[in-house]
């Protein structure tokens, strides 16, 4: 019987960790061992749907329209009405802190196996760190894919026991490439063209609009020392998606539609430059694409410094700080044409880690949970509803004003309305003051059946109209 797989993940505006289980989802699939369903914060939800896999958008804090004080107790409800009505064999959650909301709900369904999958390359320096591992004991299990970079991995979690280890994941083992000339004709782009690509994320701002500005310059500098010199040359063209929001048109940039996976389309480029993150570092690097990887300097917990630099000592990446002068040096080096001296391994964790979850659905025996471990997750439920109930009966202003007091964001913006929809491309495009509540249609394959169907869309609804009814 496929053990079917409830993947959380977290991400407001970004793909990392959907990317991730969206691997893992594909794995699976492939190989017939889980029957995968995602509930994802990122609004990136369309993209994953687009590969087949069913996929629910639940809102994160950052989107506004949840107190955060409240939020823990939705997330639970969101959960416990997914593990029931789609009859969930593992939950597994990608993403660096778990949820109060996660860890209340696992008292509530003895028989799920709950997971955490969490990449390596922790700081040294992150402050989640020790509140966030101590969590582990939670779980039926830890997940950590593996990494390009882990010989250089002397962070909080390098030496972490009972920790189940794996290949590095990545959709490069899950999706096929397309030739260089039907890439470049998906996405419009010149056949004969010289394209880099920017991969940084979801806007310009910080050092990524540094970055780019430092990568047009560049381009524009290697075009015209070209033309003086007279030798043969080509014009480099910086491309990059469109972003998720709007944002200010950088000059000289080619946006191009967003597309998902973009692994797909990765021959359509001769260069990448990109971030040191995780996906980044493990889509563009282990499809052998030359890069220069720039450590994002305000990640909270992922060591991308060490990361950079452990790909340049094995020849897989440049790297370069957001400095001006490093950042010219590292472009003109990938403009004038370098590329790895070595080649990367074979990210084919996915599999691997859907193996795993399968492996553990098939386990008869009861979760090794302490006493201790059991006992906080049932005061975890317990501390949700008492504050949930306190709050509510301070009321909604004067908790907004003691936040503001306290120097952080009062309670939840305005909701005027709730659109309750099951088309995913409403998470991203909608009014500011409507809160969107996604749910699966109820036709899908992975209910138990129309009555379940109907039965999960009233439970829904109830729970829309308890959540924002003191709001409307």
């Amino acid at each position: 019987m496929t053990t079917r797989v409830l993947l959380v993940t977290t991400n407001g505006t970004g793909m990392g960790h959907l990317a991730r289980m969206t691997a893992v989802a594909l794995a699976g699939k492939r190989t017939g061992e889980i029957e995968p369903f995602i509930l994802t914060m990122s609004v990136a939800a369309p993209m994953a749907a687009q590969m087949g896999i069913p996929v629910e958008y639940c809102p994160s804090t950052q989107r506004g329209w949840h107190a955060h004080w409240e939020w823990d107790a939705y997330l639970r409800e969101r959960l416990a009405l997914l593990i029931e009505h789609l009859n969930i064999d593992v939950v597994m959650f990608d993403g660096v802190m778990p949820y109060d909301g996660l860890l209340a709900v696992m008292p509530q369904f003895p028989r799920v196996r709950f997971v955490w999958c969490r990449r390596g390359m922790w700081r040294r320096d992150a402050k989640v760190a020790r509140r966030a591992l101590a969590r582990a004991r939670f779980f039926d299990a830890v997940i950590e894919p593996g990494d390009l970079a882990s010989s250089a991995d002397n962070g909080r979690t390098a030496k972490a026991v009972n920790v189940i280890r794996t290949s590095s994941v990545s959709l490069t083992a899950d999706v096929d490439m397309l030739p260089r000339d039907a890439a470049r004709a998906e996405l419009g782009l010149d056949a004969s063209g010289r394209y880099v690509f920017f991969a940084f994320g979801s806007g310009l701002t910080g050092d990524s609009a540094t970055v780019l500005r430092a990568l047009v310059s560049a381009a524009t500098l290697h075009r015209s020392t070209n033309a003086v010199s007279g030798s043969p040359w080509q014009a480099w063209q910086v491309a990059t998606v469109k972003p998720w929001r709007d944002a200010q048109a950088a000059a000289g940039v080619l946006y191009i539609d967003r597309v998902f996976p973009l692994v797909r389309y990765l021959r359509a480029f001769d260069a990448v430059v990109t971030s040191a993150g995780y996906n980044a570092v493990h889509e563009f690097v282990s499809a052998g694409m030359p890069c220069v990887v720039v450590p994002n300097s305000a990640s909270v917990t992922d060591d991308q410094e060490a990361r950079a630099g452990q790909l340049q000592l094995q020849g897989l990446a440049l790297t370069s700080s957001a400095s001006a002068e490093p950042l010219n040096h590292a472009f003109s080096a990938l403009l004038d044409g370098w590329v790895p001296t070595n080649t990367a391994p074979a990210c084919n964790g996915s599999a691997e880690i859907a193996t795993v979850l399968a492996t553990l659905a098939a386990r008869t025996d009861s979760p090794e949970l302490s006493g201790a471990a059991v006992g906080e997750m049932s005061r975890q439920q317990s501390r949700i509803d008492t504050k949930l109930a306190l709050m509510r009966l301070v009321g909604p202003v004067l908790i907004s004003a003691l936040r503001r007091l306290r120097g952080r964001r009062s309670a939840a913006i305005a909701v005027n309305a709730v659109v309750i929809t099951d088309d995913l491309a409403q998470v991203a495009a909608h009014p500011a003051d409507a809160a969107i509540e996604h749910l699966i249609t109820t036709n899908h394959s992975l209910t138990s059946g129309p009555s379940t169907a109907v039965a999960y869309e009233r439970a829904r609804r109830e729970l829309v109209r308890k959540v924002y009814s003191s709001r409307l």
